[in-house]
């Protein structure tokens, strides 16, 4: 049996904590660049990213695709890892965002699943 617990986070912290833990996002390879519509790093708002198209094959002219987020986008994919007990390097801790665990909440957050590792 499963039960439903609420988990509140304030959602600048959240936001910060991701888009802050990124630092050299370049070296994130299937995320080329972010563009922030409102908002900042430290602020929420809208953001859009641009990421490889997870299958290029399906379209070839498409190698690179948009996807706008909001924090509310954030929030679905950090609960979606907490859900499935996400870990990485046994280190990553959820409450504290690092590089690895912003890359994994944001591919969550654009593609539902962790794509690229």
């Amino acid at each position: 049996m499963k039960v439903k617990v609420t988990y509140n986070k304030d959602a600048n912290e959240l936001w910060s904590d991701v888009f802050g833990s990124l630092g050299g996002f370049l070296d994130h390879s299937w995320l080329h660049s972010i563009h922030y519509y409102t908002g900042s790093w430290e602020k929420h708002g809208l953001v859009e990213l641009t990421i490889d198209n997870p299958a290029p094959e399906l379209d070839e002219s498409n190698l690179h695709m948009t996807k706008r987020l909001k924090v509310e986008d954030i929030a679905e994919a950090y609960s979606k890892l907490m859900n499935d007990n996400y870990t990485h390097c046994k280190v990553c801790d959820l409450d504290d965002p690092d590089a690895c665990t912003a890359d994994a909440i944001l591919q969550t957050a654009v593609y539902g699943e962790l794509v690229y590792g």
